[in-house]
């Protein structure tokens, strides 16, 4: 094989990782451990229980390309009162759909930096699902209150 061709070749495959590794970016949704009300709901790795009457963020900085879509389903389980229930306020890029009696559809209208003040009244639990660049749910985990 010439000098020349090898030379091609590496320039082949260094321009095909950047532009791999740009997409991957582009798509890429992380979690931080904070936002802007507190702890962030969505940051916990697996079940969690709440333990403190705080508020709590809602929040998720998505790549250029990223969409995300969280449901939050309430869980009758014992020790759950009827009137469970999660607040919220000053949602900053989230498109938040009714409740329904069972659960809530929360949808990232842009990217960046998006979150929103969360709220836990009374004793609970509920399912968040997880949409990440999909229509299928690609993780969920359980809140109690």
């Amino acid at each position: 094989m010439t000098k020349r061709t090898l030379s091609f070749f590496a320039l082949l495959l260094l321009v095909f990782s950047t532009f791999s590794c740009n997409k991957d970016k582009k798509l890429e949704i992380t979690y931080p451990t904070a936002g802007m009300y507190g702890t962030n709901l969505l940051a916990f790795t697996g079940d969690s229980v709440l333990t403190s009457p705080e508020t709590y963020s809602f929040h998720a900085d998505l790549g250029t390309k990223a969409t995300l879509k969280v449901v939050i389903t309430k869980i009758e389980t014992p020790g759950t009162t009827p009137n469970a229930v999660w607040f919220f306020d000053s949602e900053d890029g989230w498109n938040v759909g009714e409740f329904n009696g069972t659960s809530q559809q929360f949808e990232a209208t842009k990217t960046g930096a998006i979150d929103l003040n969360m709220v836990f009244m009374n004793t609970g639990t509920c399912r968040i699902d997880f949409y990440e660049n999909s229509s299928l749910v690609t993780k969920s985990k359980l809140i109690s209150w």
